[in-house]
């Protein structure tokens, strides 16, 4: 019987568990966190596995993982084992950095509107191996790939490609900004032979030696109504990824329909001619500036969380715009360190007394922006969490 070692017990790791299970491998499952499992301190050797079944948060430095790599044992993700039963599927991928959760909504929007089964899967919700037990034959997978998971990918599984923009994030993990993008760009090669590659403009220009096959270059068009800058390059990206089968005045009819997932840009309510806005999906700096450049007046800003190894300098273009930076949870020292000569800001212990402090200052006309351009994991369960213990404060009038 063959043997499989799953590390990392969340949810992609009990769902590999589950297929690798019924498919007769004998498996060991290991877990450092949640109690109940062996530990990895427990494992003396990964000699006699077949497999290595890493989560995606697991990095390759962890000591399992260097002993499987160094054992030469096979190692594929949850995703990796879901896409060997998913090549008779029309999949189109998406990874990049920001827009990826809209882009993959938005695509499913509209080749639903306009006839076509389409399902939203990977990283946007649901673990894509478990689409295994209720897969429906021609149904169109629009599956978010994130870094972590195209690290161990290695199936030729996707039809269509999607790289949106690549900025800084997840720095602690990788040992460069170059290193992080070159992961993004691999999505190359898990095109299915005579695929479509799609990229957005900056990240050609930047990373073109890393593309071996043709691809097409998009940047923000006029599709529909849109006006903001990031909405745009959103539309555009989907467009290009479904224009085989929806044409461009019924994707603009499906797009005013479309609903962006809650926690982006998301407008909450207007307390005292004060407009408060929760963007607590934007998880790096480059999210706070889209952010930033969406807002129609001058900003409060709650910035904060646990630091993702990026620069916070990006923010200095928006010195007129930024009125004060309420800088909450770890990182707030770092922001007051790399801003503080440039902006008035105001330290505060978590994200309730920074939004506390922000309505006190806020005159009629300015808006309160929850846009803290790092991780959630000091004070919250996920992004998500954050957002609605944001809006929950807010709609209490705080």
């Amino acid at each position: 019987m063959k043997k499989a070692l799953v590390l990392g017990m969340g949810a992609s790791g009990k769902a590999a568990a589950r297929v690798l299970q019924k498919e007769g491998w004998e498996l060991l499952c290991v877990d450092d966190k949640e109690p109940g499992w062996v530990t990895s301190s427990e494992v003396q050797s990964v000699k006699g596995f077949d497999l290595f079944v890493p989560a995606p948060g697991v990095p390759r430095t962890h000591p399992l993982y260097v002993s499987a790599l160094a054992e030469k044992l096979e190692i594929a993700g949850e995703m990796e084992l879901a896409l060997r039963h998913l090549k008779d599927h029309f999949c189109i991928a998406v990874t990049g950095t920001n827009g990826k959760t809209t882009v993959v909504k938005l695509i499913e929007h509209v080749l639903n509107c306009n006839g076509h089964s389409a399902v939203a899967l990977g990283n946007v919700g649901d673990v894509l191996i478990d689409y295994l037990d209720r897969k429906k034959p021609g149904e169109i997978l629009v599956i978010e790939v994130s870094s972590f998971q195209l690290e161990t990918l290695h199936t030729k599984a996707f039809d269509v490609g999607l790289i949106l923009n690549i900025t800084e994030d997840h720095l602690y993990r990788y040992t460069s900004f170059t290193e992080y993008a070159q992961t993004k760009c691999h999505l190359e090669r898990y095109l299915k032979s005579g695929g479509r590659l799609i990229v957005y403009e900056e990240v050609a220009k930047q990373f073109a030696k890393e593309f071996d096959l043709p691809y097409e270059v998009y940047r923000g068009e006029e599709i529909g109504e849109v006006k903001a800058a990031h909405d745009r390059e959103n539309a555009t990206a989907a467009y290009l990824a479904v224009k085989q089968w929806v044409s461009r005045e019924s994707f603009c009819r499906a797009l005013e329909t479309f609903a962006k997932p809650a926690h982006r840009i998301e407008f909450v309510a207007c307390i005292g001619g004060v407009d408060y806005y929760n963007d607590s999906k934007a998880t790096n700096v480059d999210a706070v500036v889209r952010a930033l450049e969406a807002m129609p007046s001058r900003v409060l800003l709650l910035a904060g969380g646990v630091d993702k190894g990026g620069t916070f300098a990006p923010l200095k273009a928006f010195k007129e715009k930024v009125k004060e930076i309420f800088a909450f949870g770890e990182s707030r020292e770092k922001i007051v360190h790399e801003l503080g000569g440039d902006f008035l800001v105001t330290r505060c212990e978590g994200m309730q007394e920074a939004l506390e402090r922000a309505k006190e200052r806020a005159l009629d006309g300015e808006v309160v922006l929850l846009s803290p351009g790092c991780a959630s994991f000091d004070a919250f369960k996920n992004y998500a969490h954050r957002g609605e213990e944001f809006k929950k404060f807010v709609n209490r009038r705080i």
